[in-house]
């Protein structure tokens, strides 16, 4: 089975916060990820099985104002998980990020979710630091670093999100 990114909209917000409720503490509201739509220096992706499906399955935002990236935000349904969506969600959004010539990717989990952490890990994300009660309820967060310029991904992904098609960008 093939997993297709695409540029979220509008329409795909009501799927985006289900998932959301289900992944992170605190989820976001709607309003919050219609604001990043909007948004010039962020790239908002979900994927799906296939260009045709409009089931959500994973989602990331990611703001890009200059040479380093965060992500903002990331899950994946919870019935798609240890498929391989995250890792493969995470490696498009990295190359793209590569493309851009951005220079870091950095982003916070929670001390406590091991699976997100072994995830990033895999990838070549290294915790920096401990962010102590980071979390409303008090949780401690790590911040982690991608480093574009020591690390290479392996392999080219399969899907470029950065795409021409009709001469139109794929990503605002």
């Amino acid at each position: 089975m093939g997993f297709s990114p695409r540029p979220a909209t509008e329409d795909d917000l009501d799927q985006i916060v289900a998932i959301d409720k289900t992944a992170n503490s605190p989820p976001w509201s709607r309003p919050a990820f219609q604001s990043e739509l909007e948004k010039k220096q962020t790239h908002f992706w979900v994927v799906t099985e296939d260009e045709d499906d409009d089931q959500i399955l994973a989602y990331a935002v990611v703001a890009a104002p200059a040479e380093q990236a965060h992500l903002q935000t990331f899950a994946v349904h919870p019935s798609q998980r240890r498929r391989g969506l995250g890792s493969y969600l995470m490696r498009q959004l990295i190359a793209f990020l590569m493309r851009q010539k951005v220079d870091s990717l950095v982003l916070e989990v929670r001390r406590g979710n091991a699976a997100a952490i072994q995830l990033y890990q895999s990838l070549g994300f290294v915790v920096i630091h401990t962010m102590k009660s980071f979390y409303p309820d008090g949780e401690d967060a790590f911040s982690m670093i991608y480093l574009m310029e020591r690390n290479k991904l392996s392999g080219d992904p399969d899907v470029d999100f950065d795409a021409d098609t009709d001469g139109k960008k794929n990503i605002h």
